[in-house]
């Protein structure tokens, strides 16, 4: 997944050639590139029968160059077997209540020209990727700023890949991130909705933090009742006047 994606915006022409072929007839297809620069690549595309005879030609195919990033490529590549965020397991057997099980999703220093440029075509298929219907509505509806509105976007992506992943690993079901509805409560609390959780065998905790250039989402589930929350923060070296004025020589030399 090199994170590069092309997307046609112009044709030549579109030629056929022949008699139409018989559904399952094998073609060989030879791309000649006319002409590339730092937004693009022009092509003719060919079709050929095993005797070389040309069927279907396509002239001066224009595709725009995107970068949009291994996490986005992946997910759209492979959107049932593949997550947007890094996802892993959390040990902590020592931490109550018993039987606790953890995952957490984080999604740092992400690259958010990728969502906001380009006419926010890339922004719109993350979103259909991995919202559900109402959530859909939820996101079209939203009055905020772009950076507010991705950071939303970003903060359920996160939850779902956790949850899906947590759902895979201790449920044995395998989930796409559009399948899963992400709900909040009256304290604007996340928590995984949707009547298809009757068909599941534990219904994991939820919890969604942001921070700058970062989103992180935890989910576990445990042998009885709890609520999960996180924070984030990022880790930021102190201001040295600050750390001179607060501590002496001696504790700096500890």
């Amino acid at each position: 997944f090199l994170g590069r994606a092309y997307l046609p915006y112009k044709v030549g022409a579109l030629r056929f050639y022949g008699d139409r072929l018989p559904p399952g007839t094998l073609l060989d297809f030879n791309l000649r590139v006319r002409a590339r620069d730092g937004m693009g690549v022009v092509t003719d595309l060919e079709s050929l029968d095993k005797q070389g005879n040309v069927h279907v030609l396509l002239e001066e195919l224009a595709d725009r160059d995107f970068q949009i990033s291994p996490a986005l490529h992946r997910l759209i590549l492979e959107p049932l077997e593949q997550t947007f965020a890094e996802v892993w397991e959390l040990s902590v057997p020592s931490l109550p209540p018993a039987g606790l099980r953890l995952s957490f999703a984080t999604i740092a220093n992400f690259p958010n020209e990728v969502l906001e440029t380009g006419y926010g075509v890339w922004r719109r298929a993350l979103a259909f990727l991995v919202l559900c219907p109402p959530e859909r509505e939820q996101w079209k509806a939203l009055n905020a700023p772009l950076e507010r509105e991705i950071q939303w976007l970003l903060g359920r992506v996160a939850a779902k890949d956790v949850v899906r992943r947590h759902l895979l690993k201790y449920d044995t079901r395998r989930f796409a991130a559009a399948d899963i509805l992400i709900g909040t409560d009256s304290r604007n609390k996340p928590f995984v909705a949707g009547a298809w959780r009757a068909d599941l065998s534990l219904i994991p905790q939820l919890s969604i933090a942001h921070t700058d250039g970062m989103v992180a989402a935890a989910c576990g589930h445990a042998d009885s009742d709890f609520s999960l929350g996180i924070d984030t923060e990022i880790a930021r070296p102190p201001d040295p006047d600050f750390v001179a004025g607060a501590f002496s020589g001696k504790e700096l030399a500890l």
